[in-house]
């Protein structure tokens, strides 16, 4: 089978951004940083384990 590869996250066209209400911002921040503080405690746990 040949496939064309084809990009992520680029559509032809005039695509619009999304919209989030405003009330909504807060708590998706809240997620985006609760994500980063785990992930950032998994890669220190492992270094932790390497050494």
């Amino acid at each position: 089978m040949n496939r064309k590869p084809t990009s992520i996250g680029r559509s032809g066209g005039n695509a619009t951004p999304a919209v989030l209400p405003a009330e909504l911002l807060p708590e998706v921040r809240e997620m985006i940083l609760t994500a980063r503080e785990r992930l950032a405690r998994q890669v220190d746990s492992g270094l932790v384990t390497l050494y």
